[in-house]
């Protein structure tokens, strides 16, 4: 029981942090749409024109990344399509999370950073900006490398089932 509350507490702050780090960064928080179709607690995302199918509970969990002065821990991570990767950055220095290659970043999506860092549709597996923490909803399959926009020799391997 202490575990979960534990856990419910760090999510609060993880959340705060965020929201706090988001508005300070005149950056909106993410918004559901008028008309998309929420499943229980999962909202269903369209993700490069098809519909992803709702994650369950087990698959919105998904894995966490650390990345420390010593790089990304685990480099290798493989999950099933519709979950989540947390990237928590506890290195001291910036971590701004991107797919491959730098310093375009259109591995995931085929849209460079220019594009879907300026208002494009959330889809594309890049942080943005350096913070303490990203997560991202990986809706395709297939083995998706990744790099620390900011230190580009730390990277690592998504690999999407």
């Amino acid at each position: 029981m202490k575990y979960i509350i534990g856990i419910i507490i760090a999510a609060a702050l993880l959340f705060a942090g965020w929201s706090y780090y988001s508005s300070s960064q005149n950056v909106p928080a993410p918004q559901v749409e008028a008309g998309v179709p929420i499943v229980g607690d999962t909202v269903v995302i369209a993700q490069n024109g098809a519909e992803a199918e709702p994650a369950s509970a087990a698959q919105a969990a998904g894995v966490t990344v650390s990345y420390t002065s010593g790089g990304f821990s685990p480099k290798t991570v493989t999950i099933k399509k519709g979950e989540n990767v947390t990237f928590m950055n506890e290195s001291g220095g910036r971590m701004w999370v991107a797919s491959g290659p730098h310093p375009a970043h259109t591995g995931y999506d085929g849209t460079a950073r220019g594009q879907h860092c300026s208002g494009g549709t959330g889809a594309s597996f890049d942080q943005c900006g350096a913070g303490d923490s990203y997560m991202f909803t990986f809706g395709k399959a297939g083995t998706w490398h990744y790099h620390n926009h900011v230190s580009e020799e730390d990277g690592g391997i998504i690999v999407v089932q």
